[in-house]
């Protein structure tokens, strides 16, 4: 595997994986995601910061990994679905 490894909620990939998929899906989706997450989690600033990226077509967020870094990600689509598939996030 490539890279790290930590919750979706704490990654700014997370919030663009998390923004973009169905609104039917969300409920469900964050039901299990509030089951694992850490408990120094922000989960509220988490859905704040997924709905701004949502709105904007992408995000750029302070790292919560590196300090002094910025993370932009943008989703990646399929077309045959309706949701992203991935997240592009460049870590700047």
């Amino acid at each position: 595997r490539v890279g790290y490894r930590r919750h979706i909620m704490q990654s700014t990939s997370g919030r663009v994986l998390f923004a973009f998929q169905p609104e039917p899906e969300k409920p469900a989706l964050l039901r299990e995601l509030r089951a694992t997450v850490p408990p120094e989690v922000d989960v509220q600033g988490f859905l704040a910061d997924a709905a701004q990226a949502l709105q904007a077509g992408c995000i750029a967020h302070e790292s919560d990994f590196v300090d002094g870094v910025v993370d932009i990600g943008a989703p990646i689509f399929d077309l045959s679905g309706d949701g992203a598939i991935a997240s592009l996030t460049v870590p700047f």
